[in-house]
């Protein structure tokens, strides 16, 4: 974490490598006969993070030192003990919970202090933003679980000062995500009239918190309320949809339909904006259904049910049939593959759902998983619920792509099917029903007629239609991935593959819907004009239809924001 932001709490969710100079201690080490340190996690403005294992207890917590040279500061050892126990009267699902503080001396002779709580196996939420931003149906599910976090922390009155990305875990339980407020390493009593500066810690006078998700107050060292974490929930609320915060006040790239509860949140004069936090998501929810209602798009969709497949959370034990498909792995590094490897996986994924008694983990859970190496495929299987994993590379070799797919039996790590396949012009039209087929297979399902049938409707026969398509998936991709770049733009492009592709093919559904979402895209965020967005609707109800009269029963949407298409009541 930035040291010039001056942050003086301990951030558990910060990973890196091992300091250089010397620690509390090591992997194996007893604190006070009690905890057991298991393993360095990160470093924070004070110490050291460890995951611990409370020997009395025999339960895994996450252990916050102060670093010796501070360990001995009484001013600043009272500072955190009062902390501690404000922070211990919130009790909440969405916040961390902090046990105690200790105090004693360390394996090395050294003054020992820190402070026990809650240990979150996951990703902060700048992680997860660094693979790209959220649709909005997601991030408003993920902000409603903050907000609640906030408002149970504001209810006992207490602000946290520091709410950011960085100080929000994603815990992934059973498929679901669950959003914790974490670090309340500066949190402090609401103000009563008294500006914010000179708290022990810090330097006389010095501003407390991360400088780009500071409140206006805030940076001029006044008075904190509740209504400071509030602006700073709208700043990651752009965050999460936009790819980045706002500067002075600009929403690019956001939703139309939240412009106006986000100008609320983060108008510069506290006193009108939200006065709980609670409040800021249904206004962000209740604007998208106005629009979409004002443009008469209610498409519940009985006969295309154009949403992503899901993840049952609270799933019993996982069985064979529940399969957690990764992103392929682009292993030649360029742009046009890893765009290739996305829609072939997504493809993937459609076939696999499909296939009667087949059950697909949702893409919006096993994206998170993009790249990572460093856990255990067990691990990653069990946090999914999935009894099985398909996992696979691609790469580009002269003119032709090849790409490797393994099935793994998760509770096993028995390898239960292999194929490589090497891809030129027509071959890339069979992978995916192959992948599918032969899974099938594998896990001893009965692949009938009708699966094989349904896993051909909505799709094409004709490779440029098919290349049109990817292309226009890629762009879909591009915009949401890299909002800050010609968003708008991406749009416009993947509408133009899109239209060839159903030039090419008009039978092919799949990309009529593609082309329905780039057009309700575009009225959504292209233009503020209710007369151009209603011809963008337009546009996009055509679409829809079209695609509900060449394929009733097409179950698995390619559609990055469902919630465009839905009035839900």
């Amino acid at each position: 974490m930035p040291e010039d932001t001056r942050e003086t709490q301990l951030t558990q969710t910060v990973k890196g490598e091992a300091p250089t100079e010397p620690g509390t201690g090591q992997s194996g080490d007893v604190l006070l006969g009690r905890f057991k340190l298991v393993r360095l996690v990160g470093r924070g403005g004070m110490g050291e993070v460890y995951e611990a294992r409370d020997l009395r207890l025999h339960a895994t917590v996450a252990l916050k030192t102060v670093r010796a040279s501070h360990a001995t500061n009484t001013e600043l050892l009272e500072r955190l003990r009062r902390e501690v126990q404000l922070a211990r009267a919130v009790t909440h699902p969405q916040v961390c919970r902090v046990f105690d503080f200790h105090e004693g001396t360390s394996p090395g002779g050294a003054a020992l202090a820190f402070v026990t709580m809650e240990y979150l196996d996951g990703e902060t939420l700048a992680d997860r933003l660094r693979t790209g931003p959220f649709s909005p149906r997601d991030a408003l599910n993920l902000l409603q679980q903050m907000a609640d976090g906030l408002a149970a922390i504001h209810a006992k009155g207490l602000v946290h000062r520091d709410f950011k990305p960085g100080n929000v875990m994603l815990v992934l339980e059973q498929g679901k995500i669950r959003a914790v407020v974490t670090d309340f390493g500066i949190a402090r009593p609401a103000s009563s009239g008294k500006p914010d500066t000179g708290w022990e810690g810090t330097e006389a006078g010095a501003v407390v918190g991360s400088p780009a998700y500071m409140s206006p107050e805030q940076r001029a060292g006044g008075e904190v309320t509740a209504r400071t974490d509030i602006y700073a929930l709208g700043l990651v609320a752009c965050e999460m949809v936009a790819g980045r915060v706002p500067a002075a006040g600009a929403l690019q790239g956001m939703p139309l339909t939240w412009k106006r509860p986000l100008r609320r949140a983060l108008d510069v004069d506290p006193a009108r904006r939200y006065d709980n936090a609670r409040k800021l998501v249904p206004a962000l929810e209740k604007g998208r259904k106005r629009l979409v209602a004002a443009l008469g798009l209610t498409l519940t969709l009985g006969a295309v049910t154009l949403v992503a497949v899901v993840a049952f959370p609270g799933r019993p034990a996982a069985d064979r049939h529940s399969i957690a498909v990764l992103p392929l792995t682009n292993l030649g590094g360029s742009r046009e593959d890893d765009d290739f490897g996305e829609g072939l996986t997504e493809d993937i994924v459609s076939h696999l759902a499909k296939i009667e008694g087949m059950h697909v983990i949702s893409r919006t859970s096993t994206q998170m998983y993009k790249g990572v190496r460093d856990k255990p495929l067990r691990e990653i299987a069990a946090k999914l619920g999935a009894g099985t994993v398909l996992e696979g590379t691609i790469r580009r070799v002269g003119g032709r792509v090849r790409i490797v797919t393994e099935l793994i039996d998760a509770r096993t790590d028995q390898h239960l099917w292999a194929e490589t396949y090497n891809l030129d012009g027509k071959d890339a039209l069979d992978v995916q029903a192959d992948v599918a087929a032969k899974v099938a297979t594998a896990l001893a399902l009965q692949l009938s007629d009708v699966d094989s049938a349904r896993m051909r409707r909505g799709s094409t026969t004709n490779v440029d239609a098919y290349g049109h398509y990817l292309r226009g998936v890629s762009k879909t991709k591009q915009r949401d991935s890299e909002p800050e770049k010609n968003l708008l733009d991406k749009n416009l492009e993947a509408i133009a593959e899109f239209q060839q592709a159903v030039a090419l093919d008009p039978r092919y559904a799949l990309a009529h819907a593609w082309l329905a979402s780039a057009y309700m895209h575009q009225a959504m965020y292209g233009v503020e004009d209710p007369r151009v967005q209603g011809k963008w609707a337009d546009k996009a109800r055509a679409e829809v239809q079209k695609a509900k009269e060449l394929e009733p029963s097409l179950s698995l949407s390619p559609l990055q924001r469902p919630e465009e298409f839905t009035i839900e009541p």
